[in-house]
Order: C-alpha cells, then structure tokens, then sequence
C-alpha cells in the first residue's frame, strides 16, 4: 500500500508528483517530508530525503545532516545480512544527493562531507566526492586536494574514478600529473578512461599547457595497451 497500487497518497506517489509540484503546494508536501524523515520505514525516509532536495527545503539541511553523519548501529538482524547503520546506506548516498541538490555550503555541511568520506558504502564516498567539488568554494580545494589523494589508495575502482574526475577539476599544479601516473597501467578499464578525461580536463584548465605535453602522457597509457 506505500509503494505500489493506485494510491495517489502513498510516499512513492507523492514522490513522483513533487517532480512537478506546482510552488503553492510546497508548504503541503512539507508536512508529508517532516512525516517521511522519522518513519521507522528506511524507505520511506528514504523517500524523505530525496522530496528535501526536489522540493528545496533549505530548512531541512540540518535533518540530512544528522542522518548523513548517525552511526547509530542497525539491528543485529540486519547486520547480519550485510547492514550497517540504522541510516542506511541509499539513505546516507542520497542525503548527499539532496545536499547537492540545495547547492549549499557551510561549516555543517563541510564536517558531514568530510564524516562521509570515512563512510563504510562505497557509493556514499563516490557521491561526497561529487559533492565536495559540486558545493564547496575555490578557496577550500588545496585542503580538499590533499584529503582526496589519500581515498587513490581505496580498493573501490567507482570510488578511485570519482576521486580522479574531482582531482582533474580542483588540482592546483602539474604534481597531479605524478599523482595520477600512478594508474595509467591500471587494469580496470572504468579507471583508466577517467584517466584519459581527466588529462583532457588538466589540459583545458592550463595545468597540461598543450596537446604535445598531453600526448606525452597519453602514450604511457595507450602503449601497454598494443604491446603484447
């Protein structure tokens, strides 16, 4: 009855009308969002936290907040099958999402960003990723640099292609170059093609000066490739 059915007042239907809800029911779907957020249903907070991004309620940061960064144990049964906090995992990813979403910054919003990096999930890592360059100011990226260099050392190849897209986008000078080297003979595909743009976007912002510089750094990547 929540999620599926004709019920035009379940979370999931309500969920898919705020897509295009018109602005004067904002403050109607806010009482539905408060109500979503503390249910004892994760999916439906869930849902919860994806209406405070669509719906832009700014109001309600301090709420994704508390969820992104909760460490409050899920039940044993749960962890048993593989659980980990009572603020799931598709919860914590998507509390980022919203975050993004509401194109805020502050010094809350930073120390959660930088909690989810430690995330146990792998997709709440990738996500904060995104975020930190999506939501934080030019003048917090040499610190941001320095912490996301140290996930290149993650065994997750979705996290390590995320982290080196950031990298391409927020590096200060040409040291990334030796920090990136290090996956040019990486054998996941996903990673090294991330590689490619990611020198791509190092030339466009200045930081490769020209084709010639790129194409030296390109062969060490494309040779292992034909060499038998």
């Amino acid at each position: 009855m929540l999620f599926r059915g004709n019920n035009k007042n379940s979370p999931a239907s309500r969920l898919k009308e705020a897509k295009t809800l018109p602005s004067e029911r904002r403050e109607e779907f806010k009482k539905y969002t408060e109500e979503y957020l503390t249910s004892g249903n994760w999916k439906i907070r869930n849902i919860g936290v994806k209406l405070v991004g669509i719906l832009g309620y700014e109001d309600m940061i301090p709420q994704l907040i508390k969820m992104l960064t909760d460490r409050t144990p899920d039940s044993l049964i749960n962890r048993l099958l593989g659980g980990d906090y009572y603020q799931v995992g598709f919860i914590r990813r998507n509390c980022i999402r919203s975050l993004i979403q509401l194109e805020e910054y502050n010094d809350d919003i930073e120390y959660a960003l930088y909690t989810a990096l430690n995330d146990p999930y792998w997709e709440v890592v990738a996500e904060t990723v995104n975020a930190l360059v999506c939501l934080s100011p030019e003048d917090k990226y040499p610190d941001w640099e320095k912490r996301l260099i140290t996930l290149l050392d993650s065994g997750n190849f979705e996290v390590l292609a995320a982290v080196i897209t950031s990298l391409g986008k927020i590096a200060a000078g040409k040291e990334i170059l030796q920090v990136l080297s290090r996956f040019y003979y990486f054998p996941n595909q996903k990673v090294k093609k991330t590689i490619v743009k990611t020198l791509h976007k190092l030339l466009s912002r200045g930081i490769i000066k020209n084709e010639e510089e790129l194409s030296k750094e390109l062969e060490y990547i494309f040779i292992p490739l034909v060499v038998k």
